[in-house]
């Protein structure tokens, strides 16, 4: 049976979370900023939890006090690890409003947990048999949420930016939306989060537009699992035949390029390189630090270029594959 033992009051504790803390988000800043003026005013009225040497629950609590230099009851759980998680759940579910986006993305952290044997000593937290992880299905169970939800929450936080998948915890964005999203670029899901959740959405309905246009069927004419949406070929899908054509001439001369400007300072590189070499079989220290910086400015120009080389590759492959689909119909490319 748990209990909250060894009550006192402290100033300071190890700044770790326990694993099952982080299940539940932060408070956003909004949050936190109403909190400490709270704290500010009333003291720390709900003690910080530990469990395991770790803060079980109360982490905002704990973060404004300290801020505020002030000090806050605290005590231990006694029990298993399997109460442990039993009573972070239930007391995270009561206190905060959750969207079920937000406990999803709880779930589908929780099926990713590894259990210790002790977990399995109570049966009251629901926890299969066995010593494998917790699955999607008990997860979905526990969080009252679909397995659909479960799985998707799981895509989000394995693709997704650190943006997005902030905004699903913190209940402005949908896992579904952010699911689509997460298909795109890092940067591109930053950019759309920093915009607000209408762009999200948007941005979203995009995404599935897109993959609905470029689908593919199979010889039955059935539609094939949709793939993720490459930017470059949702560009090239709004193009006309002779408009891709062109595009390809420009990419494979852009392509071109860059692989010149490769060479030239992989040439340049191996040259100073060697020219520093021989500066080392002597006395000219001058010489040497001057050689070294020049090696070390190339080597971050040919980094550059190589990585602007494989871009316009994979951009020049794409627009190969765009051409050969708009080749194989039935319409005239007036391409010799």
């Amino acid at each position: 049976m748990s209990a909250l033992i060894n009550h006192r009051r402290e100033t300071a504790l190890p700044g770790l979370w326990h694993d099952y803390a982080n299940l539940f988000p932060m408070l956003d800043a909004a949050g936190q900023d109403a909190l400490r003026a709270d704290v500010q005013q009333h003291g720390v009225r709900e003690p910080v939890i530990q469990f395991e040497g770790r803060i079980l629950d109360g982490r905002n609590r704990y973060m404004a006090a300290r801020d505020l230099g002030l000090d806050f009851p605290v005590v231990e759980f006694d029990g298993t690890p399997a109460e442990a998680l039993a009573y972070v759940l239930s007391t995270n579910l009561h206190r905060r409003h959750l969207t079920e986006s937000q406990r999803g993305t709880v779930a589908a952290k929780l099926a990713n947990m590894k259990r210790e044997d002790t977990l399995l000593q109570n049966r009251s937290a629901n926890l299969p048999d066995g010593d494998a992880p917790i699955s999607q299905a008990q997860a979905a169970e526990m969080l009252n949420v679909s397995e659909r939800t479960v799985r998707t929450a799981k895509r989000v936080i394995e693709q997704g930016a650190p943006e997005l998948v902030a905004a699903v915890e913190q209940g402005n964005v949908s896992v579904s939306a952010a699911a689509e999203v997460s298909e795109l670029p890092h940067d591109e899901q930053a950019a759309t989060v920093a915009q607000g959740s209408v762009a999200v959405k948007t941005k979203a309905r995009e995404v599935r537009e897109a993959r609905t246009a470029l689908s593919d069927t199979d010889e039955k004419g059935g539609a094939l699992p949709p793939e993720p949406i490459d930017p470059e070929r949702r560009k090239l899908a709004k193009l006309t035949a002779e408009a891709a054509a062109d595009e390809i001439l420009g990419l494979r001369a852009n392509l071109k390029d860059e692989k010149a400007k490769t060479a030239r300072l992989k040439s340049e590189n191996e040259d100073l390189s060697a020219r520093l070499a021989e500066a080392l079989a002597s006395d000219g220290g001058r010489t040497i630090g001057n050689l070294q910086r020049q090696v070390t400015t190339l080597k971050g120009r040919l980094a550059e270029h190589q990585t602007a080389a494989k871009r316009w590759e994979r951009k020049f492959k794409t627009a190969q594959e765009r051409v050969r689909e708009l080749e194989s119909l039935p319409i005239d490319m007036g391409v010799q």
